[in-house]
């Protein structure tokens, strides 16, 4: 995205009703994420904004309702296009599922691991 300025960044994210949280920690992983491989953003925000949001700043927005299990959206946004990468949760089994892997991935290891290292292992090298 460095080399595309024209485009801006943001960060959306829907969750059910009873969610506790808001923004939720995944959504806050994906800006920290954009924060630490961006020259354009430096700092997120996840207040209501009453204001113009300013270039520096990436904002988190969070909405609560239904039954939603989870959706993140990464939207980059110019003046010519909009390009969206989004996830969505159907139901919170794959969350279980997720565990589940993590967890056998874990046997036989020792020491003090990160979901990105999991994810890194099991994908070859995707951060």
């Amino acid at each position: 995205m460095n080399s595309a300025d024209q485009y801006d960044i943001m960060v959306n994210e829907y969750h059910h009703k009873l969610k506790k949280d808001s923004p939720s920690g995944t959504a806050l992983t994906i800006a920290e994420k954009i924060i630490n491989n961006s020259d354009l953003k430096s700092e997120i925000v996840t207040d209501r904004l009453d204001r113009a949001i300013e270039p520096r700043e990436l904002h988190v927005g969070s909405i609560r309702g239904g039954a939603i299990p989870g959706t993140h959206t990464v939207t980059l946004d110019s003046a010519a296009d909009s390009i969206e990468i989004k996830h969505t949760a159907r139901s919170r089994g794959g969350f279980a599922l997720g565990a589940v892997l993590a967890a056998e991935w874990l046997k036989g290891k020792k020491g003090f691991f990160r979901v990105e290292d999991f994810i890194s292992e099991s994908l070859g090298g995707v951060n």
